[in-house]
């Protein structure tokens, strides 16, 4: 008998239980879209008008990284909360509520991180030496703060109507 060859049932069940949790792809593009400009609107009025910014290149710049950090986190928040709850129901929007506000606040507050490295870059020491690697740290670590700090509150408070309408939409996918 060769065991090489013999199937292994919870190695298959496994994969199949994976690949159920997959979201459809084509009824995420709405969510997704209508997430990503919740956020992205967020951001833009409350650097205009609770920060009395001007409607300027660098206000949209930061409004769109705020976009993009929300149109990212909805694919894995869907994904991770297929996986936890199959069937629609009030945990599965609580879920969903949970991972797509962490996962915006860390998409985004990498994406700060990002943007930080590139203005900082030309400050570092030499790439992949040890003080580089300390240099990159603690830059990720400051914009992360920074974000934390400042950019919280951007989301308060039209994203957080936003996280409960996109949380219920996304739940009445179908599964």
């Amino acid at each position: 008998m060769n065991l090489a060859s013999a199937p292994n049932s919870s190695t298959a069940a496994d994969r199949s239980f994976l690949v159920r949790a997959l979201p459809p792809f084509g009824a995420l593009i709405l969510p997704t879209a209508f997430w990503a400009l919740a956020c992205f609107v967020a951001g833009i009025f409350a650097l205009v008008f609770a920060r009395g910014w001007v409607l300027a290149p660098q206000s949209l710049y930061v409004g769109s990284i705020y976009g993009l950090g929300a149109m990212l986190s909805v694919w894995p928040s869907v994904y991770l909360t297929r996986m936890f709850i199959r069937r629609r129901s009030a945990w599965r929007i609580v879920f969903l509520m949970l991972f797509l506000l962490v996962f915006t606040l860390f998409i985004t507050a990498s994406i700060f991180a990002l943007e930080y490295r590139l203005y900082f870059t030309q400050w570092h020491g030499e790439p992949f030496s040890k003080i580089w690697i300390w240099q990159q740290a603690f830059t990720s670590g400051a914009a992360v703060y920074t974000y934390i700090v400042l950019g919280l509150r951007l989301y308060i408070p039209a994203a957080v109507i936003a996280l409960i309408v996109t949380s219920w939409w996304l739940n009445r996918l179908p599964d």
